[in-house]
């Protein structure tokens, strides 16, 4: 886990690079794939489909066997741990753009966390009659409330102006325990409880998959830096710092308060709200960060030609 959020000194022999940073979130997944924390996710994927073709997922040899590593479904769910690890810590990563931005974001999403959490120690999970697997089951709050009491003695000093840091060892520690709990959700094979998790961190899965879209689409390697995130464009729209941090907050409770009716509410009618917003969001960022990408072109080209005349 060090090796995850560390950053090296320039001046010794292994110099920062993505590899290494990647190498080290992977170790961290490995950790929480050895305490089965998150593997049972492919079971329940397995077995919600063989069920909904009438299926026994048995039929897959060593399905269910234990020792968990000898069964197939253990590795897959393993694989999908160091997944969710890449993508959520680089994605809180790259949110990190503005004061206060990632910090404030992950504190919503916690909050949201907080609220499924709760909700599932109360028995109030009911997608098919009152039932939760993790009735009086405090672990899930423990965790939340201890990433937002945290969060909230830092934010006021991340908040513009800002005194205090996150960096890349406080950005990806956010995104690795946002991923955490989303993987704890997991815990008794439940793919829903995973979804919701998913659709509360929300904001930064959309703002990592439009810059992976923009920069794949303009041959741009992946991890090249550009201003085109969400934060950019707001600011380019003529909203303050403090604005354009707020209305994120804003959209991070939306996802939040969508993702957390899914105790309440069938996937059937969560997620086409859930894909409208996301969507229209999505669509209209990418055509407005488009729009000015190629205004930047064009000035960049009719610089040469203005000096030339001068």
């Amino acid at each position: 886990f060090f090796l995850m959020i560390r950053r090296p000194p320039r001046s010794t022999l292994f110099p920062y690079t993505t590899l290494f940073r990647s190498g080290g979130q992977l170790l961290a997944a490995a950790l929480l794939a050895s305490e089965t924390v998150g593997t049972k996710l492919a079971a329940g994927v397995i077995t919600a489909v063989f069920v909904n073709f009438n299926l026994d997922p048995h039929i897959i040899p060593g399905f269910g066997a234990q020792p968990p590593y000898l069964d197939p479904s253990y590795w897959i769910g393993a694989a999908l741990v160091a997944i969710l690890v890449l993508g959520g810590c680089n994605a809180a990563n790259l949110l990190d753009g503005l004061d206060g931005l990632a910090s404030g974001v992950t504190g919503v999403i916690t909050v949201g966390f907080l609220f499924i959490s709760t909700a599932l120690a109360m028995g109030l999970y009911a997608p098919g009659g009152a039932y939760s697997p993790f009735i009086n089951d405090p672990v899930r709050m423990v965790m939340s409330l201890a990433m937002l009491g945290a969060i909230l003695g830092f934010l006021p000093y991340n908040f513009n102006p800002a005194n205090i840091f996150l960096g890349d060892a406080g950005s990806l520690l956010l995104g690795y325990l946002s991923v955490t709990m989303i993987l704890l959700f997991a815990e008794k094979g439940d793919p829903t409880l995973v979804m919701a998790g998913l659709i509360v961190f929300a904001v930064p899965i959309l703002d990592t998959s439009l810059a992976i879209v923009r920069r794949k689409i303009r041959g741009q390697p992946l991890f090249s830096p550009d201003n085109q995130h969400l934060h950019h464009q707001l600011i380019r729209a003529g909203l303050s710092i403090k604005q354009a941090v707020f209305v994120l907050y804003g959209i991070a409770l939306a996802f939040a308060i969508v993702g957390s009716s899914m105790i309440f509410l069938r996937l059937r009618f969560v997620g086409p709200i859930f894909l409208i917003i996301f969507s229209f969001i999505a669509v209209t960022a990418y055509k407005i960060g488009h729009r000015q990408y190629l205004a930047q072109q064009a000035d960049e080209e009719n610089e040469p030609a203005s000096q030339a005349e001068n």
